[in-house]
């Protein structure tokens, strides 16, 4: 897709940079209640976004997920290992 007038790149963002230098943030965002990933707090005016990895499978409403999630107060997001 060719990029339109207005359109601009955004810069990467690495947040594993930011968490060496938040180390407890993660903490203050979301909760772990069973199986459940549940959101804590915004940041700022913004939602966090979960993601898993080979040891982690997602579930959004019982259906796994491949990609990430927005977690929303409303998101039903549960998890195995």
């Amino acid at each position: 897709m060719d990029k339109g007038e207005g359109d601009s790149e955004l810069p990467e963002f690495r947040g594993e940079d930011y968490f060496e230098r938040q180390p407890g943030m993660v903490n203050d965002l979301v909760a772990i209640e069973g199986n459940r990933v549940v959101l804590k707090n915004m940041i700022g005016n913004r939602f966090p976004v979960v993601c898993g990895d080979e040891n982690v499978s997602l579930y959004l409403n019982g259906q796994p997920v491949s990609g990430s999630i927005i977690l929303t107060d409303t998101t039903q997001l549960t998890f195995a290992i």
